[in-house]
């Protein structure tokens, strides 16, 4: 099935740690996952546009590049970050929640919403 007009890819994503865990109180792990989000929009994998890291989760507005699917930059953002809290931080243990809340954002007013309620 072939993706939707750019321009109605953006997104409002939340997703949130395991059973709601404050681990991104954590200075380091909020250093690592703001890398990994840097890493990844450097590598043009995704446009981000807002972002907000709370204790226990995470909202994101994000339009993901033409060629990569939504599923897979979550994927790109959630996995490198357990990968690398993991390899570089031996943390042990789950780090996120399985899955993601996603909400199509088609129209300014949208956008404004979601930017709002993030901060």
């Amino acid at each position: 099935m072939p993706l939707a007009a750019q321009e109605t890819r953006t997104f409002f994503i939340s997703t949130a740690t395991w059973e709601r865990r404050s681990l991104l109180q954590s200075t380091p792990l909020c250093d690592l996952l703001l890398n990994v989000l840097r890493e990844n929009r450097a590598k043009q994998r995704f446009e981000l546009h807002e972002f907000v890291l709370m204790r226990d989760h995470v909202h994101l507005i994000l339009t993901p590049s033409s060629l990569i699917p939504l599923q897979k930059a979550i994927q790109f953002i959630k996995g490198g970050f357990s990968f690398r809290a993991k390899k570089e931080m031996n943390f042990n243990g789950e780090i996120w929640q399985k899955g993601y809340n996603e909400q199509r954002i088609k129209h300014p007013h949208d956008y404004t919403e979601k930017a709002t309620y993030s901060k």
